[in-house]
């Protein structure tokens, strides 16, 4: 390890900026050669008079500009130039291998790499490889479609892939559906809780979220109605099957209660499946109660592996060409290596194997939870990835996430997935996936445990 301590000494700003400002001068001025594994967290905190939570944000913010990696079991190095040794590995993890990060909503890692190269070897054989590396039509391949129509067939709505569109993933897919859907300026309802992208999007183009009240089992049908009568709005949002951050399923008669308000206000459905195939009860999608007003958006992001980029948007037959517009001004297409893999995977069932493994180490997973926060208030599902956990009185969900960064865990704060100001008792999301194997996730969950089995004290925030 890299005996190395910045000099904060010209810095006046926030000091996680001036030690990852100091860190970039030192690997321009050659003080620190490329491949240098630098100090852990608490070690460089402990030397130059800092939080740990401090060197955290700061390493992060070097990480963002690219002059640190973290490599699994080695620790966090200097980057240099590209890897000229085959042997070598193609990338390294972005994450400090010394924090367990329980603030990324990721599946949980298997084989997924072992079957990549046994899959890439089969494409390096075929005639037509080659194919895969030019342009293509903005929707997808008709193959790429054909698979993806074949997957969301799985969640129990049956789609024409003349009516889907293939994206980069679910993100991607959202923020092509709501281009379809609404223009700058205009409204969309949305759950009270909800995933984070969805503000970044709305943000970036210009659209009002308005918040829809929710209790333990999702969107309550009079309070949509409610904001669908208070003003226009242009579409719904929401995530019916292990909703994130709060694990709610909708109901069946729920479902069919968005759909009528959408079908009787003439607004669109825009329906995230990214955790169905956690569930097992096997409810039906909204879009199947309203299939002229939905879009329908899957992934393969949570349920095989985040690196494919892989996801599908199905809507109206009306809707379509919009679909394929949103696709074509943001990214052209689908990368069409990523799509038949993704292909290959969905026909020849490696995708669902992986699905049901997913949802197997997830089962597991939950008990894990059970063990170390079963005496504490959290909602959950049998098999979801995350846990919604509600703070015991006097705790505020500012204050944990800085003790537990401070102990290498990292949580987010409810109030990151709320729209809008809300008094609502003080919770954090924690995620399961991401941790290595259950036992990093015990002990992780162990820190968070003892961190609330304490009297609740503030803590300075972090500059």
């Amino acid at each position: 390890m890299t005996i190395w301590q910045p000099d904060l000494s010209a810095h006046a700003g926030p000091r996680y900026i001036g030690i990852a400002d100091a860190l970039a001068a030192d690997v321009e001025n050659g003080r620190l050669a490329p491949g240098s594994r630098l100090p852990t967290h608490r070690d460089l905190a402990y030397r130059i008079g800092v939080t740990v939570g401090t060197v955290t944000r700061a390493y992060a913010e070097a990480r963002r500009r690219g002059l640190i990696a973290g490599e699994v079991g080695r620790g966090t190095y200097v980057l240099g130039t590209a890897f000229d040794d085959p042997a070598q590995p193609i990338a390294t993890s972005p994450d400090d291998t010394s924090v367990v990060n329980l603030s990324t909503n990721s599946p949980a890692s298997g084989d997924q790499a072992v079957k990549l190269a046994e899959t890439l070897a089969v494409l390096a054989r075929r005639p037509d490889l080659g194919r895969l590396m030019y342009y293509e039509k903005n929707g997808g391949l008709p193959t790429h479609r054909a698979a993806g129509a074949k997957w969301i067939a799985r969640a129990g709505l049956d789609v024409s892939a003349d009516n889907l569109v293939v994206t980069n993933g679910a993100q991607h897919g959202l923020l092509v559906a709501l281009s379809a859907v609404a223009r700058p300026g205009e409204s969309i309802a949305i759950e009270e809780f909800t995933y984070t992208g969805m503000r970044a999007m709305a943000d970036f183009l210009g659209l009002r979220l308005v918040p829809v009240a929710m209790d333990e089992d999702g969107v309550v049908p009079e309070a949509l109605d409610a904001v669908c009568r208070s003003g226009p709005v242009r579409a719904v949002y929401t995530t019916p099957t292990v909703q994130n951050p709060t694990n709610a399923i909708l109901p069946v008669a729920r479902r069919q209660a968005i759909a009528d308000i959408a079908a009787a206000n003439n607004i669109a459905i825009i329906e995230d499946d990214a955790y169905g195939f956690l569930d097992d009860h096997g409810l039906p999608p909204i879009a199947s109660f309203a299939p002229e007003h939905s879009y329908f958006v899957t992934t393969l992001s949570k349920s095989v592996a985040p690196g494919l980029r892989v996801g599908y948007v199905a809507g109206p037959a009306g809707g379509v060409e919009r679909l394929i517009a949103g696709a074509r001004v943001t990214t052209w297409m689908a990368t069409p290596l990523m799509a038949e893999i993704a292909a290959m995977w969905i026909n020849d069932g490696t995708a669902e194997h992986y699905a049901t493994w997913q949802r197997r180490e997830a089962l597991a997973r939950q008990e894990v939870v059970r063990d170390v926060l079963g005496h504490l208030d959290y909602r959950s599902q049998p098999a979801s990835l995350h846990v919604w956990l509600r703070l015991p009185d006097g705790w505020r969900a500012d204050d944990v996430v800085v003790q537990a960064a401070a102990r290498d865990v990292l949580v987010i704060g409810g109030n990151a997935f709320a729209v809008g100001r809300r008094d609502d008792p003080e919770t954090i999301r924690i995620t399961l996936g991401t941790p290595a194997n259950r036992e990093t996730l015990r002990q992780a969950l162990v820190v968070i445990a003892d961190i609330l089995r304490q009297a609740p004290h503030p803590v300075l925030s972090v500059v």
